[in-house]
């Protein structure tokens, strides 16, 4: 019979292939909401803010979720984006200026933040990949070969982490990993 890993790079084509037909309807609401009071920015600074007073009161994550923090980095990437494509070149570079030092800071914090060994938790470091070097596109300028590098980086990664996780999917030994109750 065809098992789930022989499918795995059909889904993961036609999985591309629909995001790419449908990149317009995904990505503006998750970059604008609807009305003044909940724009993307003061919604992201609130994150960040409880997010670093809530670290504050119980200490940093334990190792297992560490990898967690990295979605941290998606909001300033996608502000970064969307101030770029509103036509505002100088709030989009600070933005992504703070995108890319938060990216610098994770860069140099990957061994405290993988200690845990292999996850599916792992996971959450594709998007914020992905949004970074989206970012660094979509702004241009001297970001642009720097965002090639990082979409080179995200083209290996993230198609690397799927098939991790496809490969554990059968048999229940991804659940066993994330302690999930078995269906």
């Amino acid at each position: 019979g065809l098992s789930l890993l022989g499918a795995g790079p059909a889904l993961a084509t036609l999985g591309i292939l629909t995001f790419l037909a449908s990149w317009n309807n995904f990505l503006w609401p998750l970059v604008v909401a609807s009305t003044e009071r909940t724009y993307t920015l003061p919604v992201a600074l609130a994150i960040w803010s409880l997010s670093a007073l809530d670290h504050r009161r119980t200490g940093l994550p334990p190792a297992p979720l560490r990898p967690l923090l990295v979605i941290h980095l998606a909001p300033a990437s996608l502000l970064a984006i969307t101030a770029s494509l509103l036509g505002l070149p100088k709030l989009a570079s600070v933005l992504l200026g703070l995108a890319a030092l938060y990216g610098l800071i994770l860069l140099v914090a990957v061994r405290w933040l993988t200690a845990s060994g292999p996850s599916p938790l792992w996971g959450g470091f594709t998007f914020p990949l992905g949004a970074l070097a989206a970012a660094m596109l979509v702004v241009g300028g001297g970001w642009q070969w720097p965002g090639l590098g990082l979409t080179a980086v995200a083209l290996v990664v993230i198609p690397a982490l799927m098939w991790w996780v496809l490969q554990r999917w059968p048999g229940g030994r991804l659940a066993a990993m994330t302690n999930a109750a078995e269906a």
